[in-house]
């Protein structure tokens, strides 16, 4: 029996089998990520006032590859404004994340920016001076899935109306629920949740966790 090998086929073939291992790579990146809904993470901690950081809890297992993006940036019922001064990071888990784990990101600037688990890219933004909020969500800025927000004074109740310091609660949100504003018309630079983040189902949590009496300033 006689073999007849060429290099072009043997090319051929390897591209081949490159392509094949690429997609399979590509598949398991996709099937690994989580589709996160609204109150699957909180916001158990912010401060807005220099340097820009805030702290959520993971409530759903995360799996690697999941992407959230949160931005300063206000919420007027349809879309974001336009923003000079406010932007959006983007923070990707890098390895599963069980329910309970605190994510920390510090969103000073460049040189500072990062967060204790995952990966973060770009930078949150610079603090309002009357108020700010952060919005958390999947997806494109254009087709915002919200999971989570939290606001350092009282959501905006006039749809239509917002700017970079107040913002409209997004109607997949629920404020107490899967969201918190502080229900003040003062701005309040620094907060944090002082409940259990790991006892009672995650109904629950989310309800303890966004209710102002369990803060702080």
């Amino acid at each position: 029996m006689t073999f007849h090998f060429s290099l072009n086929n043997i090319f051929k073939h390897m591209k081949r089998i490159f392509l094949f291992l690429s997609l399979i790579g590509c598949l398991d990146s996709l099937l690994g990520q989580t589709t996160l809904a609204p109150g699957d993470i909180a916001f158990i901690a912010y401060q807005m006032s220099n340097p820009d950081q805030f702290a959520f809890v993971v409530l759903e297992d995360i799996q690697p590859n999941t992407s959230i993006s949160f931005t300063d940036i206000g919420w007027n019922g349809s879309s974001f404004v336009t923003s000079l001064n406010e932007s959006t990071c983007t923070w990707t888990a890098t390895t599963l994340l069980a329910a309970g784990t605190v994510v920390s990101i510090d969103a000073l600037g460049i040189s500072n920016t990062g967060s204790t688990i995952g990966v973060l890219d770009g930078l949150h933004g610079t603090p309002g001076e009357t108020g700010d909020q952060i919005l958390a969500y999947t997806g494109p800025a254009t087709n915002p899935t919200f999971i989570a927000g939290i606001s350092s004074r009282e959501w905006s109740n006039s749809i239509g109306s917002s700017s970079e310091d107040l913002s409209v609660l997004p109607n997949t949100l629920s404020n107490l629920n899967t969201a918190l504003g502080l229900e003040v018309s003062i701005h309040f630079n620094n907060g944090r949740y002082i409940g259990c983040i790991t006892a009672g189902n995650k109904s629950q949590l989310r309800r303890e966790i966004n209710h102002p009496m369990n803060w702080v300033q």
